[in-house]
């Protein structure tokens, strides 16, 4: 304030009765008011490169852990959820975090396969599109053998084996695995399909004989999908928006944001970090030595 706003006593010289008043004070933006709850959604059109499944893993935890209005998350899936099982266990672990805190979680699949039901059995419900399915009839293994064709080019292959175990070379000396490589990968694939029926089972509420009697009449329509309790029910996009409400128990706003996009962060300034750093390779008999390398 300036000029007679400190009364008419007051001198007409600027600098001689200015005044300030300035109040300062700390606050963390949110999605919305404090008082209101909201929902997010989140779509998966494209599977995540390793550094995205950590942003979405990241994104996830932070839902879980700092968003005390967030009451709903819904999770779009219109891709394969991951580039592997274990990052696929990843999010389902993260799906289980924000259920444990009290954030109900909604997946809406169209045509999903076995690692997006995989993902999906950690939600309190699924959904799927009434004209999609679930591509999902069990698991295989599949090797190549090229014997044949290196002998066709007149190239011999040469290894060094130092257990039947180790099965690697097989590929370029055998026309065929040999009974110790077929029944490690037997073995492989069996303890893994025992942990994604015991899984979806789980979540679904169902025995892992009544799973595994439904994946053998795999794939599925969306009808028989909801027959064999493999998902709760039916919606097309435009209705997700009420499904999400029904599942909360009240009306939300339902925001859109990216899988993948900046996090938020509660204070300006420097921050402590952990930094993930990516080696992409062959290991060798430097390892060591790459190791303390990445290190420095």
């Amino acid at each position: 304030r300036y000029g007679d706003g400190l009364g008419s006593a007051s001198s007409e010289r600027i600098y001689e009765n200015l005044n300030v008043d300035l109040a300062v004070r700390g606050f963390r933006e949110t999605h919305a008011a404090d008082s209101m709850g909201y929902a997010l959604r989140l779509r998966l059109e494209d599977t995540p490169s390793p550094r995205e499944h950590v942003r979405l893993l990241r994104r996830l935890w932070q839902m879980a852990e700092q968003e005390d209005n967030l009451k709903a998350v819904l999770l779009e899936i219109r891709t394969t959820p991951a580039e592997s099982l274990a990052h696929v266990q990843e999010l389902q672990d993260a799906i289980y975090l924000l259920r444990q805190r009290g954030k109900k979680v909604l997946c809406h699949l169209e045509d999903g396969g076995g690692a997006a039901l995989y993902l999906c059995s950690a939600a309190d419900k699924i959904l799927i599109n009434p004209a999609g399915g679930i591509h999902y009839s069990g698991l295989k293994s599949q090797g190549f053998y090229l014997k044949g064709l290196l002998e066709k080019l007149g190239v011999r292959a040469d290894f060094v084996r130092i257990g039947a175990h180790k099965s690697a070379p097989e590929t370029f000396v055998r026309s065929e695995g040999s009974d110790t490589a077929i029944a490690d990968r037997t073995d492989m694939l069996q303890q893994i399909e025992l942990e994604l029926s015991s899984s979806i089972a789980g979540g679904r509420r169902i025995t892992i004989e009544e799973l595994r009697a439904s994946v053998e009449k795999g794939p599925f329509t969306s009808v028989e999908a909801k027959q064999a309790k493999l998902v709760d029910g039916f919606a097309f996009d435009d209705m997700l928006e009420q499904k999400v409400d029904e599942l909360a128990g009240e009306p939300l706003v339902l925001e859109d944001e990216s899988a993948f996009g900046p996090t938020r962060v509660d204070h300006f300034g420097p921050q402590k970090r952990i930094a993930i750093v990516y080696v992409d390779g062959d290991i060798g008999d430097d390892a060591v030595m790459a190791a303390d390398a990445v290190a420095q």
